[in-house]
């Protein structure tokens, strides 16, 4: 029995997970529905957490810029201009 009441709690969460209600609020609902308290808050906190690792995940990864000019060609340019303030010397 204490794992249908369980997993029941957990599908309610996670039908509030997407709200954007805060913690307080899915426990009070959750409540609301005949869970218990101390299942209710468990449950609001794993939901409201793992909100927040979907919300990191789905996040873009960065982009880097990529140089236009090929390495090797900036490295040829760089050889040229140390040989040219040598010669200058």
């Amino acid at each position: 029995m204490e794992e249908h009441i369980k997993r029941d709690a957990y599908l309610k969460g996670l039908k509030l997970k997407n709200t954007g209600l805060d913690e307080e609020t899915i426990c009070i609902r959750l409540e609301k529905q005949g869970i218990p308290y101390d299942l209710a808050q468990e449950v609001a906190k794993n939901v409201f957490l793992q909100r927040q690792i979907d919300a990191v995940n789905n996040q873009p990864a960065p982009v880097f810029s990529i140089p236009k000019r090929p390495i090797i060609s900036i490295l040829i340019d760089e050889i040229r201009l140390w040989f040219q303030m040598r010669k200058q010397k």
